[in-house]
């Protein structure tokens, strides 16, 4: 019987607020909805998510809530999560929040946001660039 092994053991499901890459707050997407942390709470895996994350698309947090999600508020989303999943990349401040080791999963646009790019570096943070994720095949 093979065991499941869970390497993304804590993982963050963090709100889109204004920055420079989302001037005025416009985007409201969020990465997984409830129904996805519920499949992994399921799995055996902790599921961070801020609070008000889905509002902008009309997920509520009690729906996170009753789908396995610890709620947490924007000063602790981003401490010992081993994978953070965000649409647009984090704020510099909040990589300094980030676990060496750990995985950010964003539109990372490395060319338009270079410092934020060295500071991931830097920190030893692994990114996953969603805009670089390819169909295959085709």
């Amino acid at each position: 019987m093979n065991k499941l092994s869970i390497v993304f053991k804590n993982i963050a499901l963090v709100k889109e607020i204004e920055s420079p890459e989302n001037p005025g707050g416009l985007e409201k997407r969020v990465a997984l909805t409830p129904e996805d942390v519920g499949q992994l709470t399921a799995a055996g895996v902790n599921v961070f998510v801020e609070y008000g994350a889905g509002l902008g698309v009309d997920f509520a947090d009690d729906e996170y809530l009753d789908n396995g999600a610890v709620m947490q508020k924007a000063d602790e989303i981003y401490i010992n999560k081993d994978m953070i999943i965000k649409f647009k990349g984090p704020s510099l401040e909040s990589i300094s929040e980030m676990k060496k080791g750990c995985t950010l999963f964003c539109m990372a646009h490395f060319h338009s946001f270079p410092d934020r790019a060295r500071m991931l570096e830097e920190s030893q943070i692994n990114v996953i660039a969603m805009e670089e994720i390819l169909e295959s095949p085709k």
